[in-house]
């Protein structure tokens, strides 16, 4: 069981590497739970920017979605409590807005 950690933490050591899965994985659970109309992936937004998925909502506004994962930040929550979470917020708002 230890191996198989130790082989999952080095596949998704690099950033590229889980950037990639979360890609992936979040396209597969929203084609399995939202009506093909309402996807769009790859998005371009603003400012050089883009997205990996945006959702149209039933108000017709429109969700952005970046599949980042801070993994850092993440780890520093334990350590150093309030203050490292907010980071972790703030690294994901930073990506993307509802607008």
């Amino acid at each position: 069981m230890s191996q198989t950690a130790q082989t999952l933490e080095g596949i998704l050591g690099g950033a590229k590497s889980r950037g990639s899965l979360g890609e992936v994985t979040l396209e597969r659970l929203l084609e399995d739970s939202l009506p093909s109309t309402a996807v769009r992936h790859a998005v371009p937004l603003f400012e050089r920017r883009s997205c990996d998925t945006v959702i149209k909502l039933r108000d017709k506004k429109l969700m952005a979605i970046d599949s980042k994962f801070p993994l850092d930040a993440y780890r520093r929550i334990s350590t150093e409590g309030d203050e490292a979470r907010r980071a972790f917020i703030t690294a994901g708002e930073r990506s993307c807005r509802l607008y």
